[in-house]
């Protein structure tokens, strides 16, 4: 199967950050209780701010906080999907 490029940089599609019109990145992280999550923000602190304002009393990891590519979402994605079965 041949890779698909970015029309404006060349950039492999699986490798480009995804990112929202107005800047936020989906951050995927682990809870410092076990678990996993991602959230959309600009930046990694407020990404930590948003994760913890949920109304619970877990912690981010924030070693494990990382943007994610399409790649990225659609692995977190099945192995989510793979932990429920």
């Amino acid at each position: 199967m041949k890779e698909e490029k970015c029309a404006c940089c060349g950039q492999s599609i699986e490798s480009i950050l995804m990112k929202t019109e107005d800047g936020r990145y989906n951050w995927s992280f682990s809870w410092e209780e076990g678990g996993f999550n991602n959230e959309w923000a600009k930046t990694k602190k407020q990404a930590i701010k948003q994760a913890e304002a949920g109304g619970h009393e877990l912690k981010v990891n924030a070693k494990t906080l990382r943007r994610m590519t399409e790649r990225d979402q659609r692995d977190f994605t099945r192995m989510g999907n793979m932990m429920c079965m």
